[in-house]
């Protein structure tokens, strides 16, 4: 997509955000070209005054995807410690959800997220693992979360179970293309 139309579209929706300013859609759609011209620490700001006037309009509209698309803002803006704290919103939400609505594969990709940010960047690796181990409980035939589990393995130095997994995780690739 053309980078001059998510340029556009940013100046429009900050004039209606000017304009609008207790209406929280405007900030909420200011995220969308401000993350695909990966302008990671300005879409940040927009969620979050999204979520400062959503408080006080529309409480319904912060749920738990609305956080899990903060949060990933947030990390890709390099700020892991905030970004945990809003996952770990987003994955108290889900844990109020009731059951039979859950959506498995939406809240495995949630803890696998938080999980493989902590591996990259060598932060808590055992909770890591934990919340990566819950996703594959979620959701035991992705690719990618699979993938993060053969990481967590290798980076606490089970070496045998990291190549079952990495092995594993190619194997669900091949099939998700088909």
């Amino acid at each position: 997509v053309n980078e001059n139309l998510h340029e556009e579209a940013v100046k429009f929706i900050k004039e209606a955000a000017y304009l609008f300013p207790d209406n929280a859609d405007f900030q909420w759609l200011l995220t969308f070209p401000l993350r695909s011209l990966e302008r990671y620490k300005e879409a940040a700001k927009a969620f979050e005054a999204c979520e400062k006037i959503a408080a006080k309009t529309r409480p319904d509209f912060l749920d738990e995807r609305f956080y899990f698309q903060y949060a990933a803002a947030v990390e890709r803006s390099k700020d892991f410690d905030r970004a945990a704290k809003i996952f770990q919103k987003t994955i108290e939400l889900i844990g109020k959800q009731n059951q039979e609505k859950a959506d498995n594969a939406f809240a495995a990709q949630v803890y696998n997220y938080l999980g493989y940010m902590w591996l990259e960047n060598d932060m808590k690796i055992e909770e890591a693992g934990e919340l990566i181990k819950t996703a594959i409980d979620l959701d035991p035939n992705s690719a990618a979360i699979t993938d993060s589990l053969g990481w967590f393995y290798f980076k606490v130095g089970r070496y045998e179970e990291a190549k079952k997994e990495l092995l594993r995780s190619e194997v669900l690739l091949e099939k998700e293309g088909n």
